[in-house]
């Protein structure tokens, strides 16, 4: 178990530390295999088949949801297309804290 050192740097430097790891930290996204549109929006279902981090230099490496498969790739494209071709069907790219739809009201 690690040892927690208390923070002896000056903040100015820590601000510096923190600025850094927000312009450099990867991006998180997900791939999610649904069905096919369908007139009857009772058809629609998708799960998560994938998850990935897109570093700077736009190569990204992706995990399936249960942890089995690892894949490194050139690019977010790449990922869906080869996870479009693995699951068979539609690949949506979806990233974390994208735009929510509104809740439906309570009745």
């Amino acid at each position: 178990m690690a040892t927690v050192v208390p923070d002896t740097l000056p903040q100015e430097f820590v601000q510096e530390i923190r600025d850094l790891v927000s312009d450099t930290a990867p991006r998180v996204f997900a791939l999610v295999h649904h069905t096919p549109a369908t007139e009857d929006p009772a058809d629609l279902d998708a799960y998560v088949a994938a998850w990935g981090i897109e570093y700077q230099d736009g190569g990204v490496v992706v995990m399936g949801e249960e942890g089995r498969r690892l894949m490194r790739l050139r690019s977010v494209d790449r990922a869906v297309w080869w996870l479009t071709r693995l699951t068979g069907g539609p690949i949506r790219l979806e990233r974390p804290g994208a735009e929510r739809a509104p809740a439906p009201p309570d009745h």
